[in-house]
């Protein structure tokens, strides 16, 4: 979990510092730029339309938020996960990184749409076998934090 925290925060000081080279932002724009990164973008204060659109092409990986340093950044994360050899299957047999890397995707879409981006993620946590539970709780936290992203 850690780790990907770390990999979202690295790109969040990526971005700043790709907006604050191409556009110039003051510190102030770059603050509410983060808050909105890392946060929700329906907050209590207002943000800027152009903060609201960098925050959106850092969230879908669009515009200049391409590559791994921005936008990116869950790709590291997931292939990772793939090569450590997690055996966590989804339903049908798909693997585990292939379904997360799916949700990921239909969050990005919704926010590309500007339209509701929320996510909701069913899981069977009872397949009656040992340790299930513990590998449900695991895989959930992961998802949170990708879907966030």
């Amino acid at each position: 979990m850690r780790k990907a925290v770390n990999y979202r925060d690295a790109s969040v000081r990526a971005a700043a510092e790709a907006l604050s080279a191409r556009l110039e932002w003051t510190p102030s724009q770059l603050e509410q730029f983060r808050l909105g990164a890392t946060g929700e973008l329906r907050l209590s204060f207002s943000k800027e339309p152009p903060i609201i659109d960098a925050v959106r092409c850092w969230r879908t990986e669009g515009d200049w938020a391409k590559g791994p340093e921005l936008g990116g950044w869950s790709d590291a994360l997931l292939q990772e996960l793939e090569d450590s050899d997690l055996r966590g299957m989804g339903g049908a047999g798909i693997p585990a990184t292939q379904k997360w890397r799916d949700v990921r995707d239909a969050v990005r879409t919704a926010r590309q749409r500007e339209r509701d981006d929320r996510a909701f993620i069913v899981v069977n946590g009872d397949e009656s076998e040992p340790g299930t539970s513990r590998i449900v709780n695991y895989s959930c936290a992961i998802l949170i934090w990708l879907w966030k992203a």
